[in-house]
């Protein structure tokens, strides 16, 4: 495998990523919306949102794949969950485990999500008026709640983010493009190279580049 250095990607072309403060700013956002609708269909859509935001991130998901996952492709007694690979334009589907917290908010979205708000449908998370949440509705969703909070900046900052900022995290913890590949489902280590980079980036490299600028040769 070809080595690549941060050189290989236009820093203008890497993508944004959060700070573990800015996640943890979102989801306290997503679970007290303030204005919204009250009672129980309330309560129930705050806790969809988190449970949505937090499989993304977590799971390094693409927004169609997390919006696409089935009830049946829960399996809390193996702590894994399946992608369908009709979720993403790969055609690439996976299993990927599932951690505590996940499993955690998941029993907890389950236990509230009374079969009205599945519609009877297969997914595991609907609308209350059809039994899949759009992608479009979860990107006017998230970008509210950033708005709100004072965290959208351009368009650049989507849903997705959440997948580039897990990406970036795998990578800082098993320096493994391979590990990376497999969890987001790239076809080649090609994709693969934009978190190399901003693992690099998050390290200091600007830093080290300026340090190195200054010294005087």
């Amino acid at each position: 495998m070809t080595q690549t250095t941060i050189h290989d990607y236009p820093l203008h072309e890497l993508p944004p990523i959060f700070s573990s403060h800015d996640i943890d700013r979102i989801l306290y956002s997503l679970k007290h919306p303030g204005k919204s609708r009250g009672g129980q269909s309330g309560y129930w859509i705050a806790d969809r949102n988190a449970t949505i935001f937090l499989m993304q991130y977590h799971l390094a998901l693409r927004t169609k794949e997390v919006l696409c996952i089935k009830k049946s492709d829960i399996d809390f007694k193996a702590g894994l969950v399946r992608i369908d690979p009709m979720s993403n334009k790969l055609r690439k589907g996976r299993v990927i485990p599932l951690n505590d917290i996940l499993i955690e908010q998941l029993k907890r979205y389950i236990s509230i999500s009374k079969l009205q708000y599945w519609n009877f449908g297969k997914y595991l998370f609907p609308s209350l008026k059809t039994d899949r949440l759009h992608e479009d509705q979860w990107q006017n969703i998230f970008r509210h709640t950033l708005v709100g909070i004072g965290m959208y900046h351009n368009r650049k900052t989507s849903p997705y983010t959440l997948r580039h900022t897990k990406a970036t995290e795998i990578y800082e913890h098993t320096k493994n493009p391979i590990m990376v590949a497999s969890i987001l489902g790239h076809k080649t280590l090609e994709s693969t190279k934009t978190y190399i980079h901003l693992a690099s980036l998050r390290h200091g490299f600007l830093e080290e580049m300026r340090a190195a600028l200054d010294n005087p040769f």
